[in-house]
């Protein structure tokens, strides 16, 4: 993994999720809450830590999944040249997305059959309070449909490896997790503009790499 891919890794993952993903992962907090026992501290903190593992669990799973599909356009340089050109068009798309928040944003994120899915599930798991709900609440959470989930899972198939793409995908749910805990602490104090420009920095650094990617996939293929 090179410098600037991991500089966008990061960059992405801590811009998005104060201007993102809080957003957006609040119904599974909300939802969280209602599991867990409010008397029972240790059982609370294990629900937290058991939720967030299933969340990071279902990104590695993902990265890996997308990171091992990416391996079948490596065989090539041509062939993966025009690979990454695409990817690096459709990470500008969808950079671009992010800062507007318009209806591209919404269809991606809100308007699919998984979208449907997984909020079934989640009514379903709070209706019958089940005891290991905390755990398909993660595990879920990891498959929502999102703008930025997308842009990692593009990064883990560029990746042409398993082992890479699951790396990203730990990285974003790392450095999300630890966002995340620290605004319950501290960053609920700042306004939406805030947020906004966290997004808007976020989109601003996926059509950066967007661009990036599409010229290394250009060279590649005139090499």
């Amino acid at each position: 993994m090179d410098k600037a891919t991991l500089i966008s890794i990061l960059s992405v993952a801590f811009f998005s999720s104060i201007g993102h993903c809080i957003g957006m992962c609040g119904g599974f907090m909300v939802a969280l809450s209602i599991l867990v026992n409010q008397k029972n501290k240790a059982k609370n903190i294990f629900a937290i830590v058991g939720y967030n593992a299933a969340r990071v669990s279902a990104y590695v799973l993902l990265g890996a999944l997308f990171g091992a599909f990416g391996s079948f356009f490596a065989l090539s340089l041509k062939v993966r040249g025009y690979f990454l050109f695409i990817i690096g068009v459709f990470l500008v798309i969808l950079g671009i997305a992010l800062i507007k928040r318009g209806k591209i944003l919404n269809f991606l994120e809100g308007n699919s059959a998984l979208y449907k899915f997984i909020n079934l599930k989640i009514k379903m798991i709070i209706s019958k309070n089940m005891k290991f709900g905390f755990l398909m609440l993660g595990f879920l959470n990891g498959f929502m449909p999102c703008g930025v989930v997308y842009y990692f899972l593009a990064i883990a198939i560029s990746t042409g490896s398993a082992i890479n793409g699951a790396l990203v995908m730990a990285i974003f749910g790392m450095v999300s997790l630890v966002m995340m805990s620290s605004y319950a602490l501290i960053l609920k104090f700042l306004n939406d503009k805030f947020r906004n420009f966290m997004l808007y920095l976020s989109g601003l650094v996926v059509i950066i790499y967007g661009i990036y990617i599409s010229f290394i996939g250009f060279m590649a293929t005139n090499g």
